[in-house]
C-alpha cells in the first residue's frame, strides 16, 4: 500500500472499515497519515450510517475536527455514553414538527437517517431530517400516482420515481 498514492490509499481503507483502518495506521507512518484523514473518515462514517449501523448526527462537515469523526466511530462501536451510569438522563438533541400526525399516510426513514419521506393526501414530501429543510415536494393532486424513493449507495444521492 505504501506504493499508492495517498487518495488511492484512502478509497481502499475506506471501503476496509474501521478495524483494518486503524490497523493499516500502525504499518508505517505514509499508512498512518493517510489513515488519520478528514476525508477518510468522513467516508468511514458515511458507509456506516449509509449501511444502518451508526447513527449520524447532523455534522458540520466542513468545520468538524478528524478528531471528533474518530469519536463519533468511536461511539458508535463502543457503544452510545448514555449505557454509562454518569451519563445524564436523554434528552432530544433536538424536535422538529414537520406536519400533524393525523395527516400522515405514509412515512420512511431512509437508512442512516439523514432523509424522510412523509406521504399526506395532498403532497409527498422528503426531508433532510437533520435540519428539516424540505428537499423535495410533489403534489398529490391526482388520485393514483404511483411513486418510490430509493436512498442510493453513499447515502447522498436519493432517486424518486413519479408515475402521475
Amino acid at each position: 500500500l505504501e506504493d499508492l498514492t495517498p487518495d488511492i490509499v484512502i478509497q481502499v481503507l475506506a471501503l476496509c472499515g474501521v478495524h483494518a483502518t486503524l490497523s493499516f495506521s500502525r504499518a508505517s507512518k505514509a499508512l498512518r497519515v493517510s489513515a488519520m484523514t478528514k476525508q477518510l473518515w468522513l467516508k468511514i462514517l458515511d458507509n456506516l450510517a449509509f449501511n444502518g449501523l451508526l447513527d449520524l448526527p447532523p455534522i458540520d462537515r466542513l468545520n468538524i475536527s478528524t478528531d471528533a469523526l474518530i469519536l463519533l466511530v468511536q461511539r458508535g462501536v463502543a457503544g452510545p455514553a448514555f449505557w454509562l451510569s454518569s451519563f445524564p438522563p436523554n434528552r432530544p438533541e433536538r424536535q422538529l414538527t414537520f406536519l400533524e400526525v393525523s395527516e400522515i399516510v405514509d412515512l420512511h426513514l431512509f437508512g442512516g437517517g439523514q432523509y424522510a419521506r412523509i406521504c399526506n393526501v395532498n403532497s409527498l414530501k422528503i426531508y433532510h431530517v437533520g435540519t428539516g429543510q424540505e428537499i423535495f415536494s410533489y403534489p398529490m393532486d391526482h388520485e393514483h400516482i404511483l411513486w418510490s424513493t430509493e436512498l442510493l449507495a453513499g447515502g447522498q444521492t436519493l432517486r424518486v420515481f413519479l408515475i402521475p
